[in-house]
């Protein structure tokens, strides 16, 4: 029998068992940490809390005695661009999520379950007593269908200026509506009554102070309560509510201030002060300072921006103070516990921005705050098990790298200091870094033994300018060389490579940056590279050892992973799994790379240089609840990988992942051999066992087009190619539990 010469590929590929015992990704779980979105009581006195960045919602039953999560599992929470707004009616409690097209999920059977249709923005929508649902907006008022969508064509009142609303029954309502709401100082607001089923309004009464949503309240009688400039409290008379006079809230105290109006559920007005909560009774000038509700009455701190509050009655009540940063202390009281009582979910969310880590071992980051204009970093010594902040000579670190040699660097006050892991103290390494006055540093970037670090400077009229400094000595000594930034970030909106010339290359994902751009006289001057012009974009750039480059961008029109040809400077995509993805890579020489997808993905490995790919997101909370954000990554020499899910927290490989997969052995182990025999021109998957499993295959050619596609059964079928041309291709195959393995062949 005459037999053709054979071409025989043979790849052996692992598949990690999936189970729950075997998570390649473990959570570091610090102390308990979450933070509040929004909070309220049931007409029974249940208590639920809502998280603010995530999807969780909790429940009490028991007076918050204990907790467990009741939130809706079916639809996707899109923390950070979502949030979740409580909202009552007399017998149900129900939360809105979503910025458009809101979706309303309604309590019973102990889970929040979707009514269905599409509702208003939650923080517009509010119910009356009847439960009857209202958008209400700063220029008008309207009603809304069975879903509480608003029906704009059908105003019940319209006015440009409103502030606040009280809404109880039909015929019963206020709107405060500021007079001139293009002024900032204006003082003079209107307050009307309406009916809400005809529209048909009048004006109630006229109020003389600066007033926000958070100063005035006005009961179902109708009697308006304030804070007047002076920031002391005044109240309408019942017969006429035109006529105001101030309070004395408690005659046997000095209050110094009060901090919150608010109404209960059953509408009786409190304010919170610093010597506690008093509720009115009856007539304005009378009020009780219930005994236990009082006692240790937890008042915020100056470090605490938000504070949110609800109560049911003088026996019901919770409270939220969060600063903005990702934390929040939440605590309740009950009849049942008597006492204000803090609220333990037993739950760890952390944000945490730029992550990095020193040879030692010690990570760094720092913890997103809306609210700080300064980023203050963290140091943890335990793998991210406890945090703690840095502070230099009584300064905060706001600007902080590692040194190629893996060494710690900060900025604190503008002077320069090196960690001494030994003695683990900051110790100062320069005094100044440059002669600019007023400079602020933003960060540092580190190219081998190379340190970049970025400044801006503000003139008086707020125009700003650019610096760039270049360190060859580990900071040692700084040399300014030409920025080519346009605006200052808080995080670097670029990255720079050293070329086996020595050149620089810088590449981002900024204006003024889209192409990578080249510098020969070590940042003097800066141009773009032409081996890269033809990308339209650049957004993940690495360098492998022999001097190739690995590519993310938009190149040949598609977005996809590229790496180079070392001859010819020419880019070929490094996988089709790249395709149409926004993909970002950490490399470990000689072929190890790890990565993520922006876009709700998992995690990827590969120990060939992307020529195969294992997905594996095993033990990383799941994305089918909560849209998955990779904000930061680590590969570190050691083969170790630590990832970071924005609201969530920082997950690390238990193990070398790499070395899983070598040494991996049990029923999930699958040999595929793939035969290219030039007689049949097909391809043959012999799986290691005889069980015959079908699985969908794809082809694509070295562009990323798909050439073929079918399905095919291990140990039985043969996937013909004898109608593709000679060429490199791309086998894909996705097996029936999603895993996606990818392979180079080549077609002679």
């Amino acid at each position: 029998m005459n037999l053709q010469k054979a071409l025989q590929i043979i790849l052996l590929l692992i598949v990690i068992a999936q189970s729950k015992a075997q998570n390649t990704w473990i959570k570091i779980n610090s102390e308990p940490n979450y933070e509040v979105g929004d909070i309220i009581i049931s007409s029974k006195g249940d208590f639920f809390i809502s998280l603010l960045n995530s999807s969780e919602v909790y429940v009490s039953i028991d007076s918050g005695i204990n907790w467990h999560e009741v939130s809706n599992k079916e639809q996707i929470f899109y923390g950070g661009n979502q949030k979740k707004y409580f909202k009552k009616t007399k017998d149900n409690i129900f939360y809105t999520q979503g910025s458009f097209n809101t979706k309303t999920f309604k309590y019973y059977n102990d889970k929040f379950n979707y009514i269905g249709g599409v509702s208003s923005s939650g923080y517009q929508l509010k119910i009356n007593q009847e439960g009857e649902g209202f958008v209400i907006s700063n220029f008008g008022m309207y009603k809304t269908d069975s879903n509480w969508r608003a029906d704009f064509n059908k105003p019940v009142f319209l006015n440009n200026g409103i502030l606040e609303s009280f809404l109880f029954s039909m015929e019963n309502n206020f709107l405060v509506v500021s007079r001139d709401p293009n002024n900032v100082n204006n003082n003079i607001n209107v307050v009307y009554k309406l009916n809400s089923n005809t529209g048909s309004n009048y004006e109630y009464s006229i109020v003389k102070a600066l007033l926000s949503p958070k100063n005035i309240e006005i009961n179902n009688k109708g009697q308006i309560f304030f804070l007047n400039d002076k920031g002391n409290l005044e109240a309408s008379n019942f017969d006429n509510p035109n006529e105001f006079k101030e309070i004395s809230i408690d005659p046997k105290s000095v209050i110094n201030r009060i901090y919150n109006i608010g109404t209960t559920s059953f509408n009786q007005i409190y304010v919170i002060t610093d010597k506690g909560i008093y509720f009115n009774i009856d007539d304005i000038n009378q009020w009780i300072k219930p005994i236990q509700l009082n006692n240790k009455f937890p008042l915020f701190s100056i470090y605490q921006n938000t504070n949110t509050y609800f109560f049911r009655d003088t026996s019901f009540g919770i409270l939220n103070y969060s600063n903005n940063c990702g934390e929040s202390e939440t605590k309740i009281f009950s009849p049942k516990i008597g006492k204000w009582s803090k609220i333990d979910l037993n739950i760890n969310k952390v944000d945490l921005i730029d992550l990095k880590k020193s040879k030692n071992g010690n990570l760094f980051a720092y913890k997103s705050c809306e609210t700080k204009v300064e980023k203050n970093y963290f140091q943890s010594e335990d793998e991210g098990k406890s945090w703690q902040e840095i502070i230099i000579n009584g300064e905060y670190v706001n600007c902080l790298g590692i040194t190629g040699s893996g060494i710690p660097i900060a900025i604190a006050n503008n002077k320069l200091f090196k960690y001494n892991k030994f003695d683990k103290i900051w110790n100062l390494t320069l005094e100044h870094i440059s002669n600019i006055q007023g400079i602020k540093y933003l960060y540092f970037i580190t190219a081998e033994s190379n340190i970049f670090l970025e400044g801006v400077k503000f003139d008086a009229l707020g125009n700003k300018t650019m610096y760039l400094f270049h360190s060859e000595n580990e900071g040692l000594n700084w040399q300014q060389i030409k920025s080519f930034v346009q605006a200052p970030f808080d995080l670097p909106g670029y990255e720079i490579i050293i070329k086996k010339d020595g050149s620089f290359l810088a590449y981002g994902w900024i204006d003024g940056i889209l192409k990578p751009l080249i510098s020969k006289d070590k940042g003097m001057t800066w141009d773009i590279d032409i081996m890269f012009n033809d990308f339209e974009n650049t957004y993940s750039m690495i360098m492998v050892n022999d001097g190739r480059f690995i590519v993310g961008g938009f190149y040949d029109g598609k977005y996809s992973t590229f790496i180079s040809d070392s001859l010819t400077n020419t880019f070929e995509i490094l996988n089709p799994y790249f395709n149409n993805k926004s993909t970002l890579l950490y490399y470990r020489p000689p072929s190890f790379l790890f990565g993520h997808n922006q876009n709700n993905s998992a995690p990827f490995f590969s120990k060939d240089l992307g020529q195969s790919i294992q997905e594996d997101d095993t033990g990383i909370y799941p994305m089918n609840t909560d849209w998955r954000f990779f904000s930061n990554a680590i590969f570190d020499n050691n083969l170790k990988a630590y990832i970071t899910v924005r609201y969530d927290g920082l997950y690390v490989t238990k193990s070398n992942i790499f070395s899983k997969v070598k040494d991996y052995v049990g029923n999930s182990k699958v040999y595929i051999e793939i035969n290219l025999l030039q007689s049949d021109n097909s391809l043959r998957l012999i799986g290691s066992f005889n069980n015959e499993e079908e699985i969908d295959y794809k082809i694509f050619n070295s562009l990323g087009s798909q050439v073929a596609a079918g399905q095919v059964i291990i140990n039985k079928d043969l996937v013909r190619i004898d109608k593709l041309i000679p060429g490199i291709y791309y086998l894909q195959l996705n097996s029936k539990e999603a895993v996606v393995r990818s392979f180079k062949i080549i077609k002679t």
